[in-house]
């Protein structure tokens, strides 16, 4: 007979779960092409964070309509039934109850709670609504964030080719200089001096195809996709846009974007929402000093199955009577309580309560304040994008046309190989100043637009933001 070996088919079980494993995750997802449009709708949809603020407001909306229900009148039924053995009575025992069955239908009503229900009303109503407010603001910084991403990806996209045309541009003239050297007409310093230049433009590429990963795999967590494990670089994630748009947002002055940030930001409605809520507490704290009545009716349906025992003068049962007891009526009342002491419980309730709404006090005003801070840091951001593009549109042309020149200067022996290196090193530094400055622009004016609490440049059209043509 053959015995089984647990331990190889473990191991068999194992590599075959692995190898499907593997064969699995070999298996590319299919691509993914999005605009900056679709990137952030998906973003909108599929964020985890803003999901999950999404259900946090869907629990306050639930919670506040389950405390307003505290103050409408509850009907609640209730039923028994029992059976007693009937060795449980006492042999002389006259009156033995067999089964009993009772439905009693109570409907009950606070008439007055010294404003501890309206108070919690009012304090979940206020919650509903920051949560609400807060899900609004998710909404915006999550289209900003996932706009952001985008335009790092397209960025760098952009600092590879130059990073690659960087080292192709070196890899040639340190072909060249080896020529020249081979054929004496350059020292073998040259041809040195540009496989120095080779060499470290090399990490410069890498570093730049790093940061693509990085940046494709961050835009694909802020639109909830799942790249496939085996896409390193990103290539199901396919993005198609340019950092460079014909049409700029152009903005108001400072002072009109506080303004839309102040009447458009759900931060400080949620804050004052906040504060809203606090009063509700206030509130509820002060029932604690007033009385409370509470009204209560029920009506009962209830049936007895009982046996009446006569017995002789001997003690022995004569006979045995059942009867049948059905009772059914209602009734009504009321209870009232009032506070009297409670060695000070109720009163420092009080004071915490209001602790509590000065402090929400403070915050929406501090709230307020940082609104006001992060427009003016954003608008100035802005400023510095807009000066900055317009500064580097012109630079990129002078610069390739610097190292063309440089080029042909070598060629005829009028510069040196310094020179000609001295020139691409500006091309480079150009071109990535010039793609850094394009989405620059590009994100400063999203968040510009989020720090008014704008959407998008058509909401802003009464605060003075236009689209104007690119020069």
């Amino acid at each position: 007979m053959y015995r089984l070996n647990y331990t190889l088919l473990r191991k068999t079980l194992l590599a075959i779960v692995t190898l499907f494993a593997v064969i699995n995750s070999t298996v590319s997802s299919e691509p993914l092409t999005l605009t900056v449009e679709q990137a952030v709708e998906r973003g909108l949809h599929n964020n985890p964070s803003l999901r999950q603020i999404y259900y946090t407001w869907q629990e306050r909306k639930a919670t506040s309509w389950q405390t307003k229900t505290t103050a409408l009148p509850r009907l609640d039924l209730q039923g028994a039934y029992s059976k007693t053995d009937p060795n449980f009575f006492p042999d002389q025992a006259p009156f033995i109850t067999g089964e009993q069955y009772s439905a009693t239908a109570i409907a009950t009503h606070t008439l007055i709670s010294g404003g501890l229900i309206l108070g919690r009303i009012k304090t979940q109503s206020s919650l509903q609504r920051a949560a609400r407010h807060d899900y609004r603001a998710a909404e915006l910084n999550t289209a900003h964030l996932v706009r952001a991403a985008f335009y790092d990806v397209l960025l760098a996209e952009e600092l590879v080719k130059v990073a690659e045309g960087a080292v192709e541009m070196n890899t040639e003239e340190a072909r060249r200089a080896k020529i020249q050297f081979e054929i004496g007409d350059a020292a073998r310093v040259n041809v040195l001096r540009a496989e120095v230049e080779l060499a470290n433009s090399i990490p410069e590429a890498l570093r730049a195809k790093h940061n693509l990963r990085l940046s494709k795999a961050n835009l694909a967590n802020l639109i909830g996709y799942d790249l496939d494990p085996a896409d390193i670089e990103g290539e199901s994630l396919i993005l198609e846009g340019t950092l460079e748009s014909d049409n700029f947002i152009e903005f108001p002055g400072l002072e009109r974007l506080i303004l839309a940030a102040l009447e458009n930001r759900h931060e400080l409605r949620s804050a004052l929402s906040a504060f809203d809520a606090t009063k509700g507490e206030v509130r509820s704290a002060w029932s604690g000093f007033l009385p409370r009545v509470d009204l209560t009716g029920s009506y009962t349906w209830s049936t007895s199955e009982n046996t009446f025992r006569a017995f002789d003068s001997t003690g022995n049962i004569a006979t045995e009577i059942p009867i049948t007891i059905d009772l059914k009526g209602w009734r009504i009342g009321a209870t009232a309580s009032m506070p009297l002491f409670d060695f000070l419980g109720n009163y420092h309730g009080m004071r915490a309560a209001r602790a509590r709404s000065r402090r929400a006090e403070i915050m929406a005003e501090d709230t307020r304040r940082l609104i006001e801070y992060e427009m003016r840091q954003a608008y100035s951001a802005y400023l510095e994008s807009v000066e900055n593009i317009r500064s580097q549109e012109k630079n990129v042309e002078s610069a390739l046309e610097s190292f063309r020149l440089a080029r042909e200067s070598q060629q005829v022996g009028q510069s040196t190989q310094l020179d000609v290196q001295q020139a691409r090193l500006g091309l480079t530094t150009a071109q990535v100043n010039f793609a850094r400055a394009n989405r620059n622009l590009l994100v400063s004016t999203s968040a510009a637009l989020t720090a008014a609490g704008l959407s998008g440049s058509e909401e802003g059209a009464r605060y003075g933001i236009v689209v104007v043509k690119r020069k």
